[in-house]
């Protein structure tokens, strides 16, 4: 099972293919687990703690509970922000899909856009974060 960074990601960059005005391409302008020094506009999703896997009463484990933090850097700060309430509108409430062979109930998203900081470069970086449900 991959990370739900990664999923996400591929969900991202599969709901944007045809889209004319946001479109994301993983390694271009949509990266994971690390941000790059460029391009100067992009989007990290990287995994974050979350609670624990639910174990069931045969002590196996098959439900997951992931959280991913998505990065939106931008040279302008209102940029960046219609950028990351762009992606809260395509992931929060996304429910029943599979990626990656991997099944997801829920991406919820539980704060955000929110400014992080600028960097050294004057780049304002805002997050969002989403808490999911899958199965393992």
């Amino acid at each position: 099972m991959n990370n739900a960074s990664r999923d996400i990601a591929d969900k991202l960059v599969n709901l944007t293919s045809s889209s004319s005005v946001l479109k994301f391409t993983l390694g271009s302008n949509l990266f994971v687990g690390r941000q790059p020094t460029n391009p100067e506009n992009c989007v990290t999703i990287v995994d974050r703690p979350s609670w624990p896997m639910n174990i069931n009463l045969d002590g196996s484990c098959d439900f997951d509970y992931a959280s991913i933090q998505v990065n939106v850097r931008n040279l302008s700060y209102n940029a960046a922000a219609t950028m990351a309430q762009a992606i809260i509108e395509l992931l929060h409430g996304a429910n029943n899909f599979k990626i990656n062979a991997t099944d997801y109930f829920v991406c919820m998203c539980v704060s955000g856009p929110s400014l992080l900081e600028w960097d050294q470069n004057n780049r304002a970086i805002l997050i969002c974060d989403f808490d999911i449900q899958r199965r393992r």
